[in-house]
């Protein structure tokens, strides 16, 4: 479940515009934990009226139903990644080539085998 929140979290935050970055993690909120006390409140009335089983079942049919209207809803074009997706880094003028102490050992080589 962590994973899960960790990969949305991520993929909402890198997947908005900067400007609208604040915006849309404020609504990401509000959807993502802001409904849980209403859904927790929805199942336990079900679970009173028909029994526990019957409730996680209608709970996963909602869930199932939702997520097949997200995804008829959602145009082709959205679902497939740009080839620019992933956000360019600024890189430090400071810096020059071969002064980080990994590029000057150069190839790493396997130890030889101690015989025996």
């Amino acid at each position: 479940m962590m994973y899960f929140t960790q990969a949305a979290n991520h993929r909402v935050q890198l997947g908005s515009d900067p400007e609208y970055r604040g915006r849309v993690m404020a609504l990401y909120t509000v959807i993502f934990q802001g409904t849980t006390p209403l859904g927790a409140l929805l199942t336990g009335w079900a679970a009173g009226a028909w029994g526990v089983r019957w409730a996680l079942y209608a709970g996963g049919l909602i869930s199932v139903l939702g997520a097949l209207a997200a995804f008829t809803s959602c145009p082709r074009s959205a679902l497939t990644r740009p080839a620019n997706w992933w956000p360019s880094r600024p890189r430090s003028s400071s810096r020059r080539s071969g002064s980080s102490p990994n590029r000057s050992r150069g190839p790493r080589t396997a130890a030889p085998a101690q015989g025996g």
